[in-house]
């Protein structure tokens, strides 16, 4: 956010008025040595000496002030992200007594940006008693030799005679004329180097490369064949690392068009990651995974990503009203028939028995991040999101977590009625939500060690058998 607005700004003030004073000086410049050199060109000469400091003095001061401005903007960003973190988790602040320490952490913060302005204003403001300087050794040299040219006691370029009071008087005057474009440099190099430093910082974000590249199999002008998904997924030998840490090794997998599968595993097994793979939210090695026979890296990622609806563990809404949260992924037409389908699919994740309690309704604002709505609801919200977005191919990533046991069973009663015909793969770390599913997959430490159903995996007596009695016992447990 710093970058978008300090930057943005600063690259502004290069891009329009340091350009302009730029083109001003320049202008004023060349049209006053012109008639300066008409006048005298000897006197010319010497006047103009003094101005071959002036790259110097740049040379050394503009890239001090650039260094300065990056650290002053980098201190900036830190303050803002400090602020945007302390409100958005203020609860948590509140909650271990933290604010003091904050508050101190946060006036630290401050106290060094203070420093760090301080130092590049000092820096910043070499440029203007230099340029002054100059200025006042042009005028004494013009005085100086003005004097000499104007009572004959030297001869430069021009006869004395042809040199009076009058053609000295002009020649001052044209002088002038470059007084302000002198004082006006000062500032320009100041903001050109802070601009400078302000570009290197956008350039950063600007040039970033996303992770996932568009692979060399991508056929962009096969579109059209979208709509003639059936969604069959197929995972094949998939091995994936974060940098050097392997997550997942040598994951094969089946989902046949319209089937439900599901995927259980310990804490920190790749669940996530593999569902995060199907729609290529992370690089994903060619050859490893496919829908309908072709390489998910053959499709547009835009195209992808229409045939794959993903509800992700950590749900993100915006600030705007319940309906326009679940509508998100579509256009609605001017005649607001999309509100009847928002009003079904709010019933299918069994958020209708929650909309009755807001005041406006399914145009009740849920404020930032869905700060007015509770965990479970957070879920169902996004649930309804993603099948009113129509896909092929549905991700549940631990989608009913903070969803009650009694209404986790009623949704997952409606999804079978609404996913009725698509593919659906349900991750989760209850049993009790995937033991329906047509097939089921355990993972552990990134690797498939038994896949079935849920009574055949129970028989077998192996990680599912131990997670389920776990989970049991955990009931037993909660009811005591």
């Amino acid at each position: 956010m710093s970058r978008a607005t300090a930057d943005v700004e600063a690259v502004r003030s290069v891009a329009g008025p340091a350009v302009m004073y730029s083109i001003s000086t320049l202008f004023m410049l060349t049209m006053a040595l012109e008639r300066m050199v008409s006048v005298h060109l000897g006197l010319t000469i010497t006047v103009m000496l003094p101005l071959l400091l002036l790259p110097v003095a740049v040379r050394l001061v503009g890239p001090r002030v650039q260094t300065a401005f990056r650290k002053s903007q980098e201190t900036l960003a830190e303050i803002s992200t400090f602020a945007q973190e302390n409100s958005a988790g203020i609860r948590v602040v509140k909650s271990f007594a933290f604010e003091d320490r904050q508050t101190q952490d946060f006036q630290k913060l401050c106290d060094r940006y203070y420093d760090e302005n301080l130092r590049l204003e000092k820096i910043s403001n070499w440029m203007p008693p230099i340029v002054g300087a100059l200025k006042h050794v042009t005028i004494i040299l013009l005085m100086v030799a003005g004097g000499l040219v104007l009572f004959g006691t030297t001869q430069t370029g021009n006869s004395a005679s042809n040199f009076g009071i009058d053609e000295f008087i002009q020649f001052v005057g044209y002088l002038g004329l470059l007084i302000w474009p002198m004082i006006s440099i000062g500032w320009v190099v100041n903001q050109i180097y802070r601009g400078i430093a302000s570009v290197g910082r956008l350039q950063e974000i600007l040039t970033q490369e996303s992770s996932v590249i568009v692979s060399s199999l991508t056929d962009q002008s096969d579109d059209s064949s979208i709509s003639s998904v059936s969604g069959e997924i197929e995972i094949r030998d998939l091995s994936f690392s974060y940098d050097s840490h392997p997550v997942l090794e040598h994951v094969n997998m089946k989902i046949p068009a319209g089937k439900t599968v599901a995927l259980i595993g310990r804490t920190g097994c790749g669940k996530s990651t593999l569902a995060g793979l199907i729609p290529r939210q992370y690089p994903v090695p060619d050859g490893s995974i496919f829908i309908d026979g072709r390489d998910v890296n053959s499709l547009p990622l835009g195209a992808l990503r229409q045939i794959v609806g993903f509800v992700p563990q950590e749900t993100f809404l915006f600030s705007r009203t319940l309906a326009q949260n679940i509508a998100f992924g579509i256009s609605g037409d001017e005649d607001g028939n999309w509100l009847d389908e928002v009003d079904n699919y709010a019933r299918v994740a069994r958020l209708d028995k929650d909309i009755d309690q807001f005041t406006g309704g399914l145009n009740e604002v849920v404020g930032e991040r869905g700060v007015t709505l509770s965990g479970g609801q957070k879920q169902r919200v996004a649930i309804s999101r993603a099948l009113l977005y129509k896909p092929r191919v549905l991700i549940l990533d631990d989608a009913l977590s903070a969803v009650d046991t009694h209404t986790e069973e009623e949704i997952l009663t409606n999804l079978r009625e609404a996913t009725r015909g698509l593919t659906v793969l349900l991750i989760s770390h209850r049993i009790s939500s995937i033991k329906d599913a047509d097939r089921i997959y355990v993972l552990d430490e990134g690797r498939i060690v038994e896949e079935g159903g849920h009574d055949e995996l129970r028989r077998r007596g192996g990680l599912y058998e131990e997670l389920y009695q776990l989970q049991l016992l955990e009931e037993e447990l909660e009811d005591m």
